[in-house]
């Protein structure tokens, strides 16, 4: 039995997650939390490259949180079974890059500007999540073209410009995974 398998037959949605390197996972992560804290209870399992003091985080919040120990594509569906799915609505699980079919794929737009975008993970999501969109007027892009380029290569995702650091976006990004549920 899957990881997504395991959830529904607890009763539980999962959200599957990846990211690029730097593109403030931890961060969105939490600020979605938030956003879904009344509607929701979430559990999350943080990838490999997350460290404890990361699950921590979310620990103090109140939201169970495992990191994925071992190396291999699966682990993480191992570390879903840590948590107590039956008492979860919704668990978000980083998964993989490579991983499909993906929910949600974060990336910094820092990144898409500089050509970084991971093709393969985003020809596989359901949305991508444009993060770090508080930069756009310090490094002088056009927020607009960037939106419209990521939709215009990906059409069979709804982009998300946000930002973890003033909450921007974040509430149209929950309003679409309550939607999935």
């Amino acid at each position: 039995m899957d990881g997504r398998e395991r959830a529904a037959e607890a009763g539980c949605a999962l959200l599957t997650v990846a990211a690029t390197p730097h593109a403030g996972k931890t961060s969105l992560i939490m600020a979605l939390i938030d956003a879904l804290r009344d509607q929701l209870n979430v559990g999350v399992v943080l990838g490999r490259d997350a460290s404890d003091a990361d699950a921590e985080k979310f620990v103090a919040t109140g939201v169970p949180a495992v990191v994925v120990a071992g190396q291999g594509e699966g682990d993480w569906e191992s570390a879903l079974g840590q948590l107590d799915l039956a008492r979860l609505d919704l668990a978000i699980a980083e998964v993989p890059l490579e991983s499909a079919p993906l929910d949600l794929l974060l990336v910094s737009a820092a990144e898409v500007l500089q050509g970084q975008t991971p093709a393969a993970a985003a020809q596989h999501a359901r949305a991508i999540a444009l993060n770090k969109m508080d930069l756009a007027p310090r490094i002088g892009f056009d927020r607009s073209a960037l939106e419209q380029e990521l939709a215009d290569r990906y059409p069979q995702a709804a982009v998300f410009p946000t930002s973890a650091t003033t909450g921007a976006g974040v509430e149209p990004l929950a309003e679409w995974v309550l939607a999935r549920l």
